[in-house]
């Protein structure tokens, strides 16, 4: 009885530990493994970001300031090349410029004066005044005069025949230079003038509009602060703004360019790499910029309107 009871024993403590087992197995299979997601990049592909800015832009200001400005254009006017865009008081500018070409008649005409010597007028009337002085000390020889009323008479003798002598002999080389010098120092007047008065105008440096205008009319112009923008906004490009130096050093002239716009999201432009700055660009960073022309200007883009560009490299 004893080995049967046993053999009980045994056998139930078989049968539970295959329960045990059992119940271990029971639930979700644990899944293998897997590995994660895999980005790829293409190698040949520079990205970075960018802004559009026109071909042609230009602060336009006064050299020499002025008063009293007059804005003749407003913004998103358009102006022609060497239109007038603005100008400062003229009044004072115009009368110094009409007096220094007066001067320059009167100065031309002493030269020619002096050149034309000796003219038939001139010797006539230093002949006749010759006479006189002969015809004076004569008369006072005549009626025995005293000895210093002859001496200041042949003076006046000898004055008159040097006057004469020097009539006509002409206008001697000196006269003629300094003449001619008074002549080129009187344009020279002219050519300021003209420069200070051409100086109180702004006007358009090629075909564009005018983006912004910073003075109002009556206002002083500080000399060299800007007036006016202007810019030829027909012809766009792109610039980058953040591309780093290793990108820079792949980039070459001539690199096929895609571009998106921030505003313009469903649409993708292509454009050409055709300059890359020699010098790095201002900030803490160290970043190129890369200017690229647009294969195509589409229309509702405008200036300083941000970018992604890609760049095809080799």
């Amino acid at each position: 009885m004893k080995h049967l009871h046993d053999f009980s024993q045994a056998l139930l403590v078989l049968i539970l530990a295959s329960v045990l087992v059992s119940g271990c197995g029971v639930g979700t299979p644990t899944p293998a493994p897997t590995s994660n997601p895999v980005l790829t990049t293409d190698m040949n592909i520079v990205s970075a970001s960018a802004r559009l800015v026109p071909l042609q832009w230009a602060n336009l200001s006064f050299s020499t300031g002025g008063q009293d400005v007059e804005i003749l254009v407003q913004p998103g006017e358009v102006a022609k090349q060497d239109q007038v865009l603005a100008r400062v008081n003229q009044i004072a500018l115009k009368s110094a410029l009409e007096q220094a070409r007066i001067n320059l008649q009167r100065a031309e005409l002493a030269y020619r004066q002096l050149k034309d010597l000796p003219s038939e007028e001139a010797v006539a009337a230093a002949k006749a005044v010759l006479a006189s002085a002969e015809a004076a000390y004569d008369q006072l020889d005549r009626n025995n005069a005293r000895q210093i009323d002859l001496d200041a008479a042949q003076a006046q003798v000898d004055s008159a025949r040097l006057s004469l002598e020097a009539v006509e002999a002409g206008a001697s080389e000196v006269q003629l230079e300094s003449a001619q010098l008074e002549i080129d120092a009187i344009n020279l007047a002219i050519s300021q003038a003209q420069s200070t008065l051409d100086d109180s105008e702004i006007k358009m440096p090629f075909d564009g509009q005018v983006v912004e205008v910073y003075y109002r009319n009556g206002e002083f112009a500080a000399p060299a602060q800007p007036v006016i923008l202007v810019a030829d906004l027909s012809a766009m490009q792109v610039e980058t703004t953040d591309l780093s130096e290793v990108d820079a050093a792949r980039v070459s002239l001539g690199d096929v360019v895609s571009i998106t716009f921030d505003a313009l999201p469903d649409s993708s432009l292509s454009g050409t790499v055709v300059r890359i700055a020699d010098k790095a660009s201002a900030g803490s960073a160290v970043n190129f910029t890369v200017t690229i022309q647009l294969n195509e200007n589409p229309k509702n883009i405008r200036w300083g309107m941000t970018a992604f560009v890609e760049i095809k490299v080799e």
